[in-house]
């Protein structure tokens, strides 16, 4: 049997996070970490150890999305989805510095998001 790939939800609304939740979940994804618990990010990391993280751009707290990834990977080399709306465009050249994996725009729907979930979990 194949073994789920784990994918780590970094979001701040509840509706959006309960949305990709069920939605990875029914499509056969593991669903680790739901939300922006910032400082926490490393140790929910350590201990999920995902094969993909999506997280949004703009996020509550001390450490915002780009600031989250860079801690990331400063320690693994795994996946990362930046959700980002059209008016987030001045920080795409942000999140190219911490190696973003794919930028999706949040509004193009989940099949592009699916597209960028399975090209980098293929890799």
């Amino acid at each position: 049997m194949k073994q789920k790939k784990k994918i780590m939800l970094i979001m701040d609304g509840k509706s959006i996070t309960e949305t990709f939740n069920r939605v990875l979940r029914h499509n056969g994804y593991k669903v680790c970490h739901l939300g922006a618990v910032g400082e926490n990010t490393l140790n929910d990391f350590k201990n999920d150890k995902p094969d993909l993280v999506i997280m949004e751009f703009i996020l509550r707290g001390k450490l915002d999305g780009v600031e989250r990834a860079r801690k990331i990977r400063q320690q693994w080399h795994v996946p990362i989805i930046f959700l980002a709306e059209g008016r987030e465009k001045a920080i795409l050249i942000n999140a190219k510095d911490v190696g973003s994996s794919q930028v999706v725009d949040k509004l193009s729907g989940v099949d592009k998001i699916f597209e960028a979930i399975e090209r980098l979990l293929e890799k």
